[in-house]
C-alpha cells in the first residue's frame, strides 16, 4: 500500500511538491527540505517565511517546524522554488535564556524579582546546587513559557557539575553545555504527538538497534572507525579556590580521581571554582583604667594638660554620677560599633567628671602672679568595660562555590567507553524510520566487536524520494569531540561564577562587607570655669613696672577694696565725680578739727564795711593752725 505524504493536511501530489527530504540531528536544527518543481522562481510562494508547517505519513506526524529559508532556482533547464522548514530545536537556539534575580526597587524600595539572562547553571532560585539533567529541565521549560512547541520528556543527565556563570546565552546552548559532561548521551524530538517531544537520554537507556550487514539487504555503504583515541583510561580533576579571609586570600585544592590515573593519556583537568569571602569586622580598642581615687592629681593632669604648668596643684571635691563598677575604664582610642555592643557586650557611656581644683600661678622667673582657689574643672569621657585589645568578628559570609560530588566518577563512566566513529549508507523501497537519533546501533555480520558496540547515532537523513537513509554515529562534534585537547578545552571554557549570592540577595558583596563607621569613640573634652584669684600681678615685659593686687597688702582686715564713687577737688574749679578702686572709710588715728571758712564776701557802701559769709568744716588734725595774715586793707577793699 503506498504511503500518503501530506502537509498541512494537503497531499505532496496535491500541492506538487517533491523531493522530500528530513535530516534529523543531535543538538541541531532538524531540517526539511522539499520543492515545488512545477513552479516557476517568480511565482508566489506556497508557504511565508515563519509559517508553521506539519507534515504527516499517512496519519501519523512526521514532522513540525517552521519555514525558515525558500530559495528560487531559474535555470534554462531547471526552475523551481525550494521550501526549508526546521525544527523545535531552532526555537531554543533562538530564546534567551533566563533566570530569576532579587533586585531593589528604587521606587517602592522593596527587593524584587525579575528576570535577567545573565545566568548561574547548575543553580536554582534557592541557591542549591542542581545537577545537568535538571538544569536542562529548566532551559525546555523556560522556551515552553517563551512560546516554543515543544514538551518535556525524558532527561536523563544527573550530574553534578561545577557552576557557570553565563550571559545572553540560548536555551540550546544551555544544553550543549550540560552535555559537554555527559558525551554518552543523546538528544532528540518525538513528533508523533501533537507537540513534539524532547528526550535527552543516556546510552544505557537508548533503544538498541541490530543491524546485519553481510544478509543481501541493500547497504551502498559501510565505514565504521574505533575511536581509541578518545577513550579516556582515568580521570583527575582538580578544583581551585581562591578564598577572601579579611584581608588574607589563600588558595584550597580539592582532587577528585577516578580510573587509572597513572597513564599517559589520562586526562587532568584543573577547575576553577568560585570562593567564599569571609569579611572580618575588626576594631582595636586602647583603654586605660578610672584610678581608684578621682582626686588623684595624675588622671587630672593627664586629661587637662594646662595644669602641668601651674603650681601647688591641690584636687578635691571630684564628683561623677557612674557605676564604677559597670564601668571601670576610659576609652582613648577606637569606636565602639553597634557589633561590639551587640555581639562583644561592650558598654559604653559618655560622662563628665568634675572637681575643684587649687593652685599658683608663676611668671617666668618664678614669682607668684595668680593664687587661684576652688577652681571648678571638669573632663567628659567615654567611661567602659572594654579592654584594651583587638575585637573581630565576621561581618558577612559568601558561601563559596560547592565542590562537586562524584564528577570524577561520572565523567570516566562516559569518556573511558570505546566510542565507533563512522557512517552507514541504506536504500529502501520506503524509509522505514527504524534508525533515528536515540538510539543504539549494533552491526552483525562483520567485526566480533561491533556486535555490542552500541555506537551512538548521531545524524539521520532521510530522502522519501528514493528511499535511501544515511546514518552518522560516533561522538557528538556539536559538543567538540573530536581530540582530548577539545575535552580539555570543554573544561576550560566555562565561566567561574562571581554574582552566585547577588542573585539572591540583591546586593553585592561589596555592601555586605561595608563596615558602618558609628558609635561611641573616645571623647577628652575639658572644661573649667575659674575660682577665686588670691593674687594677680600685671607688669612690663622687663618686669620694671608692676601693678601687684596682693590682698595681703591690705593690712586692715575689715577692708574692702572696690570701685567706689568719690568727689575729687581739681584745684582751681570745683569738685569731680570718679569712680575708683578703694577701701572704704577707715580709723588712722588722726585728730579731727572744725573751723569756720569764708565761703564769699562783699563791701557794704552804706555802712563801709566788708560782709562775709562762713561755713564750719571738719579737717583733719595734721598740723598747727597758723596765725592771721593780712590779705587786704580796708582802703584796699574801698
Amino acid at each position: 500500500m503506498a504511503t500518503t505524504w501530506k502537509i498541512n493536511d494537503v497531499t505532496f501530489a496535491a500541492r506538487q511538491l517533491g523531493n522530500l527530504r528530513r535530516t534529523r540531528v543531535n543538538l541541531a536544527c532538524d531540517v526539511v527540505t522539499f520543492d515545488a518543481p512545477a513552479s516557476a522562481f517568480d511565482d508566489d510562494a506556497i508557504f511565508e517565511y515563519g509559517d508553521d508547517v506539519i507534515i504527516k505519513k499517512d496519519s501519523t506526524r512526521w514532522f513540525l517546524g517552521r519555514v525558515n529559508n525558500i530559495p528560487r532556482l531559474g535555470d534554462p533547464s531547471d526552475e523551481r522554488i525550494s521550501y526549508e522548514v526546521v525544527g523545535p530545536w531552532w526555537w531554543l537556539e533562538n530564546i534567551v535564556f533566563q533566570q530569576s534575580w532579587k533586585r531593589f526597587n528604587t521606587e517602592t524600595e522593596t527587593v524584587e524579582y525579575a528576570y535577567k539572562s545573565r545566568v548561574i547553571l547548575c543553580q536554582n532560585a534557592s541557591g542549591d546546587r542542581i545537577n545537568s539533567g535538571q538544569q536542562i529541565a529548566e532551559a525546555i521549560d523556560w522556551a515552553i513559557t517563551r512560546g516554543a512547541p515543544i514538551s518535556k520528556g525524558t532527561i536523563d543527565p544527573d550530574i553534578e557539575i561545577p557552576w557557570s556563570e553565563e550571559v545572553d546565552i540560548s536555551c540550546a546552548d544551555v544544553i550543549v553545555k550540560m552535555l559537554r559532561w555527559s558525551p554518552d548521551c543523546v538528544c532528540w524530538f518525538d513528533y508523533t504527538g501533537e507537540t513534539p517531544i524532547f528526550y535527552c537520554r543516556k546510552k544505557s537507556n537508548l533503544t538498541a538497534v541490530q543491524m546485519a550487514v553481510d544478509d543481501g539487504s541493500p547497504r551502498q555503504r559501510i565505514s565504521i572507525t574505533p575511536r581509541y583515541d578518545l577513550q579516556v583510561p582515568g580521570i583527575t580533576l582538580r578544583y581551585e579556590q581562591d578564598t577572601e579571609h579579611g584581608d588574607v586570600f589563600y588558595e584550597t585544592i580539592t582532587e577528585e580521581t577516578a580510573g587509572d590515573t597513572d597513564e599517559p593519556n589520562s586526562l587532568v583537568s584543573t577547575i576553577e571554582l568560585g570562593g567564599s569571602t569571609v569579611t572580618l569586622l575588626c576594631e582595636r580598642l586602647e583603654t586605660e583604667d578610672l584610678p581608684s581615687d578621682m582626686n588623684s592629681e595624675t588622671f587630672w593632669n593627664s586629661h587637662i594638660p594646662w595644669l602641668n604648668t601651674v603650681y601647688d596643684l591641690s584636687i578635691h571635691d571630684a564628683a561623677y554620677f557612674f557605676d564604677k563598677d559597670n564601668y571601670p575604664r576610659i576609652l582613648t582610642a577606637g569606636r565602639v560599633h553597634y557589633w561590639l555592643q551587640e555581639y562583644e557586650d561592650i558598654d559604653t557611656s559618655e560622662e563628665v567628671i568634675t572637681a575643684r581644683a587649687d593652685y599658683t600661678v608663676k611668671d617666668g622667673s618664678g614669682n607668684p602672679v595668680d593664687q587661684v582657689v576652688n577652681d571648678e574643672i571638669s573632663v567628659r569621657l567615654v567611661v567602659t568595660n572594654a579592654e584594651t585589645k583587638w575585637y573581630r568578628r565576621i561581618g558577612s559570609y559568601e558561601n563559596g562555590e560547592p565542590v562537586p560530588s562524584g564528577l570524577a566518577a561520572a565523567l570516566y563512566a562516559a569518556w573511558n567507553q570505546l566510542q565507533y566513529d563512522g557512517q552507514i549508507s541504506l536504500e529502501e523501497s520506503d524509509v522505514g524510520g527504524a534508525l533515528f537519533v536515540g538510539c543504539k546501533l549494533n552491526c552483525t555480520g562483520g567485526p566480533v566487536d561491533w556486535e555490542s558496540m552500541e555506537a551512538l547515532v548521531q545524524q539521520v537523513t532521510e530522502n522519501v524520494d528514493t528511499g535511501l537513509t544515511t546514518i552518522t554515529i560516533g561522538p557528538s562534534r556539536r559538543i567538540g569531540i573530536g581530540e582530548l585537547r577539545d575535552i580539555l578545552f570543554g573544561f576550560r571554557s566555562r565561566r567561574v561564577p562571581k554574582r552566585h549570592s547577588i542573585r539572591l540577595e540583591a546586593k553585592s558583596r561589596d555592601a555586605e562587607g561595608a563596615v558602618p563607621v558609628s558609635g561611641p569613640h573616645p571623647e577628652d573634652v575639658a572644661q573649667h570655669r575659674e575660682g577665686e584669684h588670691r593674687r594677680l600681678v600685671v607688669q612690663n615685659d622687663g618686669a620694671t613696672k608692676k601693678i601687684d593686687s596682693n590682698p595681703d597688702d591690705v593690712t586692715d582686715a575689715s577692708a574692702h577694696i572696690k570701685a567706689r564713687k568719690v568727689h575729687i577737688y581739681n584745684g582751681s574749679d570745683n569738685f569731680h565725680t570718679r569712680w575708683v578702686m578703694c577701701s572704704g572709710a577707715i580709723d588712722t588715728g588722726y585728730g579731727v578739727s572744725q573751723i569756720t571758712v569764708v565761703t564769699d564776701w562783699r563791701y557794704d557802701s552804706s555802712s563801709h564795711k566788708i560782709q562775709v559769709k562762713t561755713r564750719d568744716v571738719r579737717v583733719l588734725d595734721a598740723g598747727a593752725e597758723s596765725g592771721w595774715t593780712d590779705k587786704a586793707t580796708a582802703a584796699e577793699c574801698d
